[in-house]
């Protein structure tokens, strides 16, 4: 709109008109262009002062007084003079659409040396409130996973120029007159320890504003906890790249430009897509984007969690997280942050499932591979679920080489450390094990393994397998014991026994009776349990003192006592068992196993048909109990 004011040429004031524009609902600002032109019709008329102000349903938003001319800039033909203001209005409280008005009061100065108050001049004013400027910023891409870019990483390499490694950010003023300058502020940054679960060590920033990165940037101060760039020179749009320093790093990323005259920070609105965004009051309230894309703020990608099942809890372990069986020891957010992991020789990272599987991590300390390859050819078959990853002595977190023992897997967990992986050594063995599942001191031990001693049995026994398939068993067993699993069967007797009686009705489960007559025969009172050859059969594996009196007494016979009938409707009975060695009245112990052909309660003494190794697995009910991971030894 054009509006005309005549003007004389005398000290005093005169109104002027006006012309309006309108504000759509849901702007968060306008650009409003203000257009004052002055001329004198017949002569020079001197200094012209003027007051501009613009308001917005009747309320002043912008307002200068006391404005003039330049004659020598702003007049350049003839004696007309004209001026442009470019204002930017933060109008983001607004609710509803509102109207822009252009108001001027304007006066000229009449010269001393002119004296004809015959004169007059005129003023033109124009308000443009340009309707679709939108300052955005690019949102964060929801397929965005945070990785580790620097180099220090042996898995870094993989990363190029990729988005995991290096998001980037856009920003774009639409619909200005002119360039601007355009700054982004990077807030909130994470620190992690390490780099992922199990890999890295220190602090620092978990994202990082590289120069190289961003030419065309320039590093400007900013409150503390954020870090903030701007162009060196205005322009209509402008990018950020990020480095990506760690595998669970998160921060705020805001854009904002600088408006003409004043210098104040407009911050732009978050869109998905800047060639298409939605209408201004479709957008949501939100001037900043996270890394990762995370609308619940946990720290975890959306995107991850929804494809995982859902919305999860940070700290939870598997079995809190919706899965049935017991979890691997690994919060939610260590395996979102995910681990490293080796592939053949080379070092990988992998983002476990926090449902669906439990993770294993292991290393093979024999230097050979063999107990890889025996974890691979049974144990990794067994229970469906389980999924187990090979690590090295140093992604494995072991803090002793000569010992093995290992410390937290998951050091680096902002939850709480609370996982283990195993390690598993060839080291010879005393008696006749083959397999240790190792002992619990400060920190956990690795299982040992007498491979040597395995393949002597495969030969003294003349099992019908080979030395790798008994290696494969032995592996599983004791795995099974780091996992919680017990031998199926097994009572402590007290250190002390009962007299000898006839009957021997008053032989108990806690209980073993001694015969005063026969030193070497005790009486034990025991379930029978099913066997696929003979339904009352039962060995007792072990019988040994814990002050060594009977250390090393091997059962001669066992054999079930008829003479002591088991109750109506039970398979509990007495078992007569003759030991080597005479048996104290006192001061000892007796452990007794059953025998069930499952892996956990196999002996070597008691199977020496014992045949292919994939006719040994866990029981059912041993399945869905397995705590892998965590500091459970149980022989």
């Amino acid at each position: 709109m054009t509006a005309e004011i005549a003007l004389l040429i005398e000290p005093f004031e005169i109104e002027g008109g006006c012309s309006t524009a309108t504000i759509r609902k849901g702007q968060k600002f306008v650009w409003m262009h203000v257009y004052v032109a002055a001329y004198e019709e017949e002569g020079a008329w001197g200094a012209f002062e003027y007051q501009l102000s613009v308001k917005v349903n009747g309320t002043p938003v912008y307002t200068v007084n006391n404005l003039t001319f330049n004659t020598e800039t702003e007049c350049v033909v003839s004696s007309i003079c004209d001026r442009v203001v470019e204002k930017v209005i933060d109008v983001s409280g607004f609710t509803v659409s509102a109207s822009a008005q252009l108001e001027v009061i304007a006066h000229a100065v009449r010269p001393p040396e002119v004296d004809d108050p015959g004169h007059y001049g005129t003023v033109y004013t124009e308000l443009t409130v340009r309707p679709r400027s939108r300052f955005l910023l690019s949102d964060t891409r929801q397929d965005f996973r945070p990785r580790n870019s620097d180099s220090a990483d042996p898995v870094a390499a993989s990363c190029n120029s990729g988005y995991d490694c290096y998001p980037s950010f856009e920003a774009r003023l639409q619909e200005s007159c002119c360039d601007v300058k355009i700054g982004f502020e990077v807030s909130e940054v994470s620190t992690l320890a390490g780099v992922s679960t199990n890999y890295g060590s220190g602090t620092g920033a978990d994202y990082a504003v590289d120069p190289e990165l961003n030419q065309g940037m320039v590093s400007v101060s900013a409150p503390p906890g954020t870090t903030a760039y701007e162009t060196a020179e205005p322009w209509t749009m402008a990018n950020l790249m990020l480095s990506s320093k760690d595998y669970g790093g998160r921060a705020k990323v805001k854009a904002y430009f600088l408006a003409p005259e004043t210098g104040q920070k407009i911050y732009a609105e978050v869109v998905e897509d800047l060639e298409q965004p939605p209408e201004p009051h479709l957008t949501m309230e939100r001037q900043f984007a996270r890394l990762p894309f995370d609308e619940d703020e946990d720290g975890m990608a959306d995107g991850w969690e929804s494809a995982m099942g859902g919305v999860m809890l940070v700290g939870a372990d598997d079995s809190e997280s919706g899965g049935g069986a017991p979890g691997d020891g690994l919060p939610v957010f260590d395996e979102y942050r995910g681990l490293h992991i080796l592939e053949g020789t080379a070092k990988a990272h992998v983002r476990t499932h926090p449902v669906l599987e439990r993770d294993v991590f292991y290393w093979d300390a024999s230097g050979t591979g063999i107990f890889h390859d025996a974890l691979v050819a049974h144990l990794a078959q067994e229970v469906p679920g389980i999924v187990y990853h090979p690590v090295d002595d140093i992604l494995g977190r072991v803090n002793d080489m000569a010992s093995k023992e290992v410390d937290y897997l998951n050091n680096n967990s902002p939850i709480g450390p609370s996982a283990y992986a195993i390690v598993y050594a060839s080291e010879p063995l005393l008696g006749g094990a083959l397999g240790s599942a190792g002992a619990i001191g400060k920190s956990v031990k690795p299982i040992l393994i007498d491979d040597t001693k395995i393949g002597q049995s495969v030969a003294s026994y003349g099992f019908a397998m080979t030395h790798a398939g008994l290696r494969a068993l032995v592996v599983s067993h004791e795995t099974g014991h780091r996992f919680g699993l017990k031998h199926p069967f097994r009572l402590e007797y007290p250190t002390s026994s009962i007299p000898s009686q006839r009957p021997y009705a008053s032989v108990q489960f806690h209980e073993y009776a001694h015969d005063a007559l026969q030193t070497k025969v005790i009486y034990l009172r025991s379930g029978i349990w099913p066997h696929p050859v003979n339904t009352s059969w039962m060995v007792a594996d072990k019988a040994n003192e814990a002050n060594g009196v009977l250390q090393g007494n091997q059962v001669q016979t066992y054999a079930f006592e008829p003479n002591v009938p088991p109750p109506p409707g039970s398979l509990d009975g007495a078992f007569k068992v003759t030991m080597r060695d005479p048996v104290p009245i006192s001061g000892a112990f007796v452990y007794t196993e059953i025998q069930e052909l499952f892996l956990m309660d196999w002996s070597l003494r008691q199977t020496p048909s014992m045949g292919s190794p994939s006719a040994w697995h866990f029981k059912t009910s041993d399945r869905d109990s397995l705590l892998v991971n965590k500091v459970v030894v149980v022989q």
